[in-house]
């Protein structure tokens, strides 16, 4: 019996054969409501990190909530400041962005907002 894998398929073995997929490379993808620390992660080469923020759903329950979100990016084994974009203050309803580092390691972020928001670390891949 012969079986046809089709695009879907062919797809799924070029991801597992090439062992450096996109689906290989996050390695921190975290959500909360409201200030608080991310889970640590540790990217083992360069690496980009993708955060947004979201204050509408707050705003509409409550005028007088401040919209303001601030990161600090920690090295996490000594608790220091990251080199590269230690800090990042921004002031909006919601936004988003992404910062890319050089520096591979142990990492902790702390995020302080009253709003929902979403960081994500992946790590750069050869193509």
């Amino acid at each position: 019996m012969k079986r046809h894998l089709g695009i879907a398929g062919l797809a799924v073995l070029a991801l597992v054969a090439c062992g450096n997929s996109r689906l290989d490379a996050t390695v921190l993808d975290y959500e909360n409501d409201g200030s608080g620390w991310s889970s640590m992660f540790e990217p083992d080469t360069a690496w980009t990190l993708t955060y947004s923020w979201d204050c509408t759903t707050q705003k509409a329950q409550n005028a007088h909530v401040a919209t303001d979100f601030a990161l600090v990016l920690f090295n996490a084994d000594d608790a220091s400041l990251a080199a590269e974009h230690p800090t990042l203050q921004k002031s909006a309803t919601k936004g988003s962005g992404t910062l890319r580092f050089v520096h591979p390691g142990a990492y902790q972020a702390r995020v302080t907002t009253p709003c929902s928001w979403r960081l994500k670390a992946v790590k750069e891949t050869r193509g």
